[in-house]
């Protein structure tokens, strides 16, 4: 809160955090205490500035020292949080530096046999260079700082390839945070911002001309870089927003000038790889005057129309796709010089339908609504009906952005005719969005219904909206049997902005035939709609009731109705469950933990006790060991606790020390010798060996016992040892008794080894033994008999694998 006044209080804590971070650079470290540190440097960066931050934390110009001791970990960290500070100190402290590591690392280049020494300098060299982008967020001394900054960045824009899109994407920052400042009225504006916008137009005359060739380098050169493309791109376009519009116009006539010769160019080559190039030059010329033509004047206006309205039919995506974007600007700038040539500029719309490619629909759309906006109402109807089946189909496109512009330029159409010509105006637009249900094509008919929701949607108030309801009824009950998946799914939508536009009264006078349509879905499509449909139904009941539904469904579908009830009620009644045993246990926490001292003091203690226990979460762990730091004890020195490099030089991780430490005040079970060794006897473990050796033999001789008991018979105790082992007993003629386990022989000679019970394996359901029935017998309160596998951990064993897959 402080801000740059709190410098001198915290001149040796951030000389402290420096110290530290050499400490939370160790691997022993990286993680949370890592993170919190350089969240507490980046807060001093944006408190007291860089100037300042670098003052007391030196960052070494020697790449050659280590990461530590020279500071390079700081220069990321100042990237990300320099902001609002003084742009001259860039000028004067770094760019310096950044000079003489270049020139350096040109020299170590000169010398041979240094290449990792100069790639490390050239590193060093961007990293100081990307700090710009930082001083340039809303400095306050652009004003005064920025044209000492003019030839440094026109000269490294030149020169430094690398650094093109670093400086670009700074001047961006500039000029756009500065104009969101001026536009944004809901909070103070800072008064450096339109200092900073007359600055960088005093300059634009050689920022301009450097971008141009920077730009047209980087498009129509052989290593193509996209990100590099886009931001000198928005430099352009930023720098030719504060331009006089003397100077933009007169750079926009030589763009057009050089587009226009290359045009001709393309027409008469032959060779291949001269068009290539030509084609490369035309997109970067496209793209030049689109940056332009939002501060054009009517004529240059003129020129660009007579540019872009014939490449409309080009069968290259791109430059149709840069067309319409050169056409829409103009309509947004210049909306007369469209006006005055509406003629031609519809003709080509319409005349290019069909050479639009599916990269460029979007972009013909945005063009198609910018120029209704500026038709005169006479204009409006012939237009649109030329081409509102293409606006239609655009709903249907597999683009969401080209199905939002779609849906955009529709509502635009019915507004304007709603606007001009009332709701006659909207009845044509109905009309002519009904034609389309009569297409041959079900991909025209989904899309038309698609297009009845939106209009629907928006328009279903008032008496036209009334009006058209029924009609819109009775087409949904007809294409709700339609034969094709595509045509019923959008029946369903449109249905459902039915159901949410008409009043309960029209959906209870058309009840009937709602639900005969839902039902009469064929089989084929109704399956994978089901869901679909019940979310209707139950839509339906929530403005009706479900009883009106109940009785306007088909005899044969009324208990999907009753299915459907019994969900949504059981869904209530457990969200009010939900409901008030929240409230009740928040009713228990207010009378448990109230606002009274003696509460007040145990909330106090509780949160210290937390805060505590969220600081134990700080540990640092390598190889699942915890790590604690140690202070470094000598008999030579003693250590000064003000002294600011003390943490770094005393503090020392010491990962032995990790023993449990005995609390104060608890008995331990082992006596200590005289110089306080523990005394561990050795008789306690023999005697817990001795015992659990015996525990095992005993176990051991019971299932023995349990085997030869169960195998020299079992006549009158069958039922008491079938509870008490789990073992089903079957007698055989002439072969006494066996048991109905496969791994017996196994069990006989594991079971020294490895005692175990054989669990539910089907003898309760055999009958009692003084019958002769066969097969098993129904118990009530149980399962039905079926196949019973005895699960062990013996059919695990890889060996028994073989003869348990046998036995089963």
């Amino acid at each position: 809160r402080l801000g740059s006044a709190s410098l001198p209080a915290m001149e040796d804590t951030i000389k402290s955090l420096g110290a530290l971070w050499q400490i939370a650079h160790t691997p022993e470290h990286a993680g949370v205490f890592r993170t919190v540190l350089a969240d507490t440097i980046g807060s001093a960066i944006q408190a007291v500035g860089p100037r300042m931050i670098l003052n007391l934390l030196p960052v070494s110009p020697d790449v050659e020292v280590s990461e530590q001791t020279g500071r390079g970990w700081l220069l990321p960290l100042l990237r990300k949080h320099i902001r609002r500070t003084c742009l001259a100190h860039f000028a004067t402290d770094i760019v310096p530096v950044a000079d003489a590591t270049m020139q350096k690392c040109l020299e170590v280049r000169s010398q041979g046999g240094g290449d990792i020494l100069a790639k490390h300098l050239e590193a060093r060299y961007v990293q100081l260079w990307s700090l710009l982008h930082g001083y340039c967020n809303r400095p306050i001394d652009a004003k005064t700082a920025f044209p000492q900054m003019v030839k440094p960045l026109a000269d490294t824009l030149r020169d430094q390839p690398l650094l093109c899109e670093l400086i670009a994407q700074s001047i961006t920052t500039l000029i756009t945070t500065a104009q969101y400042d001026l536009r944004d009225t809901e909070r103070s504006v800072p008064s450096d911002a339109s200092e900073t916008l007359e600055a960088v137009s005093a300059f634009s005359r050689q920022l301009l001309p450097v971008l141009f060739t920077q730009f047209m380098t980087v498009t129509s050169g052989e290593g193509r870089s996209d990100s590099k493309a886009v931001a000198l791109w928005e430099a352009v376009k930023a720098v030719a927003s504060l331009a006089p519009s003397e100077v933009v116009n007169g750079m926009l006539k030589q763009v057009i000038s050089k587009l226009l010769s290359c045009l001709s160019a393309l027409t008469a080559c032959s060779d291949l790889t001269a068009f290539d190039r030509l084609v490369k030059e035309k997109h970067s010329l496209c793209d030049l005057s689109l940056a332009l033509a939002t501060v054009s004047d009517s004529e240059c206006a003129q020129l660009l129309l007579k540019v872009a309205l014939p490449q409309l039919k080009e069968s290259d995506a791109v430059t149709q796709k840069k067309s319409y974007r050169l056409l829409s600007t103009v309509c947004t700038v210049q909306p007369a010089v469209i006006q005055q040539s509406i003629e031609n500029v519809v003709s080509a719309i319409v005349q290019s339908a069909a050479a639009c490619s599916r990269a460029s629909r979007t972009a013909r759309l945005e063009a198609i609504g910018k120029i209704l906006q500026v038709l005169e109402p006479a204009q409006i109807e012939p237009f649109y009906r030329q081409i509102i089946l293409e606006v239609v189909m655009g709903t249907k496109e597999p683009g969401k952005e080209a199905r939002v512009v779609a849906y955009d330029v529709l509502v635009d159409i019915a507004t304007l005719m709603k606007t001009n010509f009332g709701d006659d105006g909207l009845r044509g637009v109905f009309h002519s969005l009904m034609a389309g249900l009569g297409a041959k094509d079900n991909h025209v008919i989904s899309g038309t219904i698609l297009a009845l929701s939106r209009f629907l949607f928006t328009f279903h108030e008032g008496d036209f909206g009334k009006s058209v309801l029924e009609s819109v009824l009775k087409t949904i009950v007809v294409l709700l049997g339609h034969p094709i998946k595509e045509v019923v799914h959008s029946s369903l939508q449109l249905l459902k902005i039915f159901i949410k536009a008409a009043d309960r009264d029209t959906l209870r006078s058309n009840l009937g035939s709602i639900m005969s349509g839902m039902m009469s879905v064929p089989a084929a499509v109704k399956s994978r709609y089901q869901q679909h449909i019940r979310i209707l139904i139950e839509r339906l009941a929530r403005k009706t009731s479900f009883d009106e539904v109940s009785e306007a469904m088909p005899e044969n579908d009324r208990k999907l109705v009753s299915n459907i009830r019994k969900q949504f009620f059981r869904t209530k009644r457990q969200q009010k469950a939900a409901r008030e045993h929240k409230n009740a246990h928040h009713e228990f926490e207010k009378e448990m933990f109230g606002e009274d001292d003696e509460n007040t003091q145990e909330k106090s203690n509780t949160s210290e006790a937390s805060t505590a226990k969220g600081a134990s979460k700080y540990k640092f762990k390598k190889g699942g060991k915890n790590n604690s730091m140690a202070i470094k004890e000598t008999d030579e020195t003693i250590m000064d606790l003000l002294d600011s490099q003390a943490v770094a030089r005393n503090i020392v991780v010491d990962s032995k020390r990790n023993k449990r430490k005995v609390e104060e005040g608890t008995d331990s079970e082992f006596v200590q010798s005289s110089d306080g060794r523990f005394v561990i006897p050795d008789e306690p473990e023999e005697e817990e060996e001795d015992s659990s050796k015996a525990h095992r033999k005993e176990k051991r001789n019971n299932v023995n016992e349990m085997v030869n008991d169960t195998e020299t018979g079992m006549d009158d105790d069958d039922d008491l040892k079938r509870k008490k082992t789990g073992l089903r007993v079957k007698k055989q003629k002439n072969e006494g008794t066996s048991f109905d386990h496969p791994n017996l022989s196994a069990l006989k000679k594991k079971s020294k080894k490895q005692p175990f019970e054989i669990k539910h394996t089907g003898m309760e359901y055999r009958p009692k033994s003084h019958t002769n029935a066969g097969g098993d017998v129904k118990k009530p309160g149980r399962p039905d008999p079926f196949a019973y596998v005895p699960l062990s951990r013996m059919q695990l064993n890889r060996r028994f694998k073989q003869k348990v897959a046998k036995s089963i």
